[in-house]
C-alpha cells in the first residue's frame, strides 16, 4: 500500500482504495502514519483529547481506570504553572488521591534541558513536587 496524491481513486470490492493512475492500492488519508515529534513521540487522540505521545495517552487511560475503580478521586490534565518572564509550564496531570493529597505528574520519554529547568523553577516557586514517570 502506498500514499497517493492523485484524485483518480476507486473503491475495490474489498473496501480498499485503488489509484487508477498509479495502479496501486492506496492507504486512506486518515490511516497514514502521523509525523513523529522531535524525540520520536507519536501524537494520538483519545476521548476527543489530543496527546503529545502514546505514553501520555496510556497514562490517561490508566488514570481513567483508577478513577472509575475508586482508587483516586479525580484528575486534571495540562495544569498550568506561571513562571517569571511570561513563561508557562504545563504539567501533564494533577491527580487528587482519595485522602485529599495532590500529585503532579509529567509523563516523559526524554527529559530535555528545557523541561528540567522549568521543573526546577516550578518546584522553587510553588509548594509542589513534580513526579516524572515513564511507562
Amino acid at each position: 500500500m502506498k500514499k497517493c496524491n492523485h484524485k483518480t481513486l476507486s473503491k475495490l470490492s474489498t473496501g480498499e482504495l485503488f489509484c487508477t493512475k498509479c495502479m496501486v492500492t492506496v492507504i486512506p488519508e486518515e490511516e497514514v502514519p502521523k509525523k513523529r515529534g522531535k524525540y520520536g513521540a507519536i501524537r494520538c487522540n483519545e476521548d476527543g483529547f489530543k496527546f503529545d505521545s502514546l505514553m501520555e495517552c496510556r497514562y490517561y487511560r490508566m488514570l481513567k481506570q483508577k478513577r472509575d475503580a475508586g482508587e483516586i478521586r479525580y484528575f486534571l490534565m495540562q495544569v498550568p504553572f506561571h513562571l517569571p518572564g511570561s513563561i508557562r509550564y504545563f504539567c501533564d496531570f494533577m491527580v487528587v488521591e482519595n485522602d485529599g493529597s495532590i500529585r503532579y505528574i509529567d509523563v516523559k520519554g526524554v527529559q530535555s534541558r528545557v523541561f528540567i529547568n522549568k521543573k526546577k523553577q516550578v518546584e522553587a516557586l510553588y509548594p509542589v513536587k513534580v513526579e516524572v514517570t515513564k511507562i
